[in-house]
């Protein structure tokens, strides 16, 4: 299962690398680190969680944009977008335990 997580982290990275870009022309990099996953079953259903910190970075002298601005970014995210076009992409391609997914949502704390 770590194979399977390693890639969805992969998209995760490139998904909110291209959202922050969108957002702010001095975004440089966002690297999200998985710190916990959680599985838990309801009914057929199999919901995992997974959790990750993520760190952000902009370009040397540029105007940096508040926490606010960028957790404002990261929450309008289109979600449907991430599952139909990056999770698809996983690692490993095809086999992904990710591919099938039906439903992504986004909870910062």
């Amino acid at each position: 299962m770590q194979t399977e997580i390693d890639g969805i982290m992969e998209q995760v990275n490139l998904f909110y690398s291209d959202v922050l870009l969108n957002a702010f022309p001095d975004f440089e990099s966002f690297v999200a680190t998985e710190t916990n996953t959680d599985n838990s079953i309801a009914g057929s259903v199999t919901i995992t969680m997974l959790m990750y910190s993520g760190l952000t970075t902009f370009a040397m002298g540029s105007a940096i944009p508040s926490q606010a601005e960028v957790e404002a970014a990261i929450a309008a995210a289109d979600l449907d977008m991430f599952r139909a076009d990056y999770i698809p992409m996983a690692t490993p391609v095809g086999g992904n335990i990710f591919a099938n997914s039906q439903t992504v949502t986004h909870l910062a704390v």
